[in-house]
């Protein structure tokens, strides 16, 4: 059931109509949010349950609930009903201790302390079970269901598996092959969706974590993968893998057979805005730049009026589209006017909306050229790569030498120009963020493209360049629905709950900085940052 624009869990018609169904945790936890301050105005406490299938998020669900809860004021408990299995390290032994969690809630709820769980107005409960209301021994106020598909929650089940020294990543891979041929029946348990029709909310779970765990075919390989990090693969028979795509286990094809596909630009108000030539000197430039494998992503070119705009344009993604937005003006005016808005700027530094097209496209089509999707490098080197893309498309640059030397004269040409904000690019222990509030101007672009071009000639080429965009990540994914904090992981729950915003942007600062720090470190092989930093200014001045 779809939900009103901010209408709460009570208002809907709950029950026999089914849950309200949400498409994002942003939506369930905004929706959520609200009924429980309200519930908070009729009744002293609030129970709710958080459920779902092993893997499905829920735990990450009821994490982002608790801050949602007290940045608005209401103190949260939560509390994990893995805390209460017995024999929890025997995956074919442990059980809930159904009377130790029911009793733990009830004296919760008089106000007692339970070992590290303290009273509270609001009680969170998360587990799989928790979907029943015998288990909690009462009916919750709120009922939460956290879904998510097979290979996501696969993923992150043989992770856990692993980690806990159940099975290694290559004894799980052999056994879920097996048993999609052998005894499929078995998956299915894993798969069985419990009656939600009296849950009040549905959360489809589409986010990906950072770290998170991927499990796919390629080839005639199943393969497990987590994000900037482990791999595994094994061989696997034509029999298994349809048996394992009926259970939704994804197949790929290998990237060494995929090749660009043709640019698919969707522009319903004014057919033709970006011209044919610039698509092909897109390609180009992965062309002259030697990068293969590149997928662009369809884009729709949307207009809005001037006041409606964050700027002359910008890339908006959502979750299923991505759009590239630009001011109105630039449709609606007369550019041989005096007073239009291209006559003004021809006056100024702007490449043209051309460039710019190709610019904003580099950003989204670098998640193919990384293998992740919707993440963005750290700000210097993400501008970086767009500018390197948008440069090396460029009709009087012929080679990558050429491209090397105006890289090297625009940035020696800001030192001297701009110096305060290209030294700022250029000091690699303080690297730009994007949660940093500083407007650095061309000094990132054309900084973080003249590293980039350093590490491709000195350090290993494109696959070297690559993987240094790879492993230095800005700490959002690029998504405007899903902006999940990359470093929470790293951080006790109880650390992040209680940071001000303040603080959380600071962790982010500094989180991608180590990462930065890390990945240039690892792809150079030199000692320190400082050396990186000296290395760097002796090639822009030779």
């Amino acid at each position: 059931m779809e939900k009103e624009p901010n209408q709460s869990i009570e208002q809907q018609e709950v029950g026999d109509n089914g849950p309200v169904e949400v498409e994002s945790f942003e939506e369930g936890l905004d929706i959520s949010t609200k009924d429980v301050k309200e519930l908070l105005t009729k009744q002293e406490q609030v129970l709710i349950s958080v459920s779902g299938k092993t893997g499905s998020g829920k735990s990450e669900f009821t994490r982002q609930l608790g801050e949602s809860l007290e940045g608005d004021n209401m103190e949260a408990t939560l509390i994990s009903s893995d805390d209460f299995y017995v024999n929890p390290e025997n995956v074919e032994e442990k059980r809930l201790d159904i009377e130790k969690l029911q009793d733990t809630i009830t004296r919760l709820q008089k106000g007692e302390v339970i070992g590290k769980y303290r009273p509270s107005k609001v009680i969170v409960v998360e587990g799989v079970q928790v979907i029943d209301n015998e288990v909690l021994g009462q009916k919750p106020d709120q009922n939460i269901y956290v879904e998510a598909d097979f290979n996501r929650r696969m993923g992150r089940k043989l992770l856990r598996d692993k980690e806990s020294g159940y099975r290694s990543i290559k004894e799980q891979l052999g056994l879920l092959a097996k048993l999609s041929v052998d005894n499929p029946d078995r998956i299915r348990e894993f798969e069985d969706t419990p009656d939600v029709s009296d849950v009040d909310l549905l959360v489809h779970n589409s986010y990906e974590a950072p770290g998170s765990a991927g499990l796919y075919v390629e080839g005639n390989k199943l393969i497990f993968s987590v994000e900037g990090g482990e791999r595994e693969e094994l061989e696997v028979s034509d029999e298994q893998i349809k048996a394992m795509a009926e259970f939704g286990v994804e197949t790929r094809h290998p990237v060494s057979e995929q090749s660009p596909k043709e640019l698919e630009i969707n522009s319903p108000e004014k057919e033709g805005f970006i011209e044919s030539e610039t698509l092909e000197e897109f390609s180009n430039g992965f062309e002259l730049l030697g990068i293969e494998n590149w997928q662009p992503p369809n884009v729709s070119i949307k207009f809005i009026e001037p006041e409606k705009t964050i700027g002359l344009s910008y890339t908006e993604v959502k979750e299923d589209e991505i759009n590239i937005i630009y001011d109105k003006r630039f449709i609606t005016e007369n550019e041989d006017d005096d007073n239009s808005l291209l006559s003004q700027l021809k006056q100024t530094d702007f490449p043209g909306v051309q460039q710019v097209f190709k610019h904003e496209l580099a950003h989204v089509t670098m998640w193919s050229v990384t293998g992740q999707e919707r993440q963005p490098a750290i700000r210097l080197l993400d501008e970086g790569w767009a500018s390197l893309i948008e440069h090396a498309s460029v009709k009087d640059i012929n080679s990558v030498e050429e491209l090397i030397e105006k890289a090297k004269q625009d940035v020696l040409e800001g030192l001297g120009d701009d110096e305060e904000n290209y030294n700022k690019c250029l000091d690699f222990n303080d690297p730009p963020s994007q949660y940093k509030d500083e407007n650095l101007n061309a000094a990132e672009y054309t900084t973080g493209r003249a590293v980039l071009l350093w590490i491709r000639e000195n350090y290993g080429g494109n696959e070297s360049m690559i993987e240094l965009l790879k492993n230095s990540s800005e700490a959002n994914k690029r998504n405007d629905k899903h902006k999940q904090d990359e470093f929470n992981e790293q951080f006790p729950k109880e650390t992040i709950v209680n940071l001000t915003k303040k603080e959380k942007k600071a962790e982010k600062i500094q989180w991608e900085q180590e990462q930065f720090k890390k990945a240039i470190l690892e792809v150079t092989k030199l000692s320190d940052i400082s050396e990186v930093e000296l290395e760097f200014r002796k090639w822009l001045d030779k």
